[in-house]
Formats: C-alpha cells, sequence, structure tokens
C-alpha cells in the first residue's frame, strides 16, 4: 500500500507530461507488433502499422485494456490452477 500511496502522491506533486509525448508514448504501445517487423528507428511507429489495440475509456487519465479471448481464456486456466492447487492442498492435508 505504501508503493500505491506514494505514487499516487508524486503523480500529483508532479508536472504533467505534454499531451503530444503522451499521444506519441500511448501509440507505440497500443500498436501491435507484426511477425518479422523491423523499425529503422527506436520509439518510431512502421510505415504500415497494424490497428491499435481497442481499449475501455472511462477517463482520459485511466486506460483499460478490452480482454481479448486469448487473455480471458489464460486468466480462466490460470484460476482453474489456482483452485486445483488449493483443492490437492486440503485432499493431502486430509489424506495424511
Amino acid at each position: 500500500s505504501a508503493g500505491v500511496i506514494s505514487g499516487g502522491v508524486v503523480s500529483l506533486i508532479t508536472p504533467r507530461m505534454s499531451k503530444e509525448k503522451l499521444d506519441h508514448f500511448f501509440d507505440l504501445i497500443h500498436t501491435p507488433i507484426r511477425p518479422g517487423e523491423h523499425v529503422e528507428v527506436p520509439c518510431t511507429l512502421p510505415e504500415n502499422p497494424l490497428p491499435k489495440v481497442d481499449k475501455f475509456s472511462i477517463h482520459p487519465d485511466i486506460e483499460i485494456a478490452k480482454p481479448s479471448f486469448v487473455g480471458m481464456t489464460g486468466f480462466i486456466l490460470a484460476w482453474a490452477c489456482v483452485g486445483l492447487i488449493i483443492w490437492l492442498t486440503r485432499y493431502l492435508s486430509h489424506a495424511l
């Protein structure tokens, strides 16, 4: 909790980044990479980029990515593994 609180305090105290810098940064991180794609200059978009990843926009300063089928499948499988570990631990504690 100390990390979250200090991050919030620092973000409120420090000046905002320019909109142009933020837009460029978010364009870079939200644009998927094509297999075998090569960019000549770092931190630039290729000439023909793929479309940006969709996102939920509830506030201009908050971005939440829309979940994909692969991402949700992995999330569900990970929680199934957690449930299996809990069940196996309980089973072994009663069996032994």
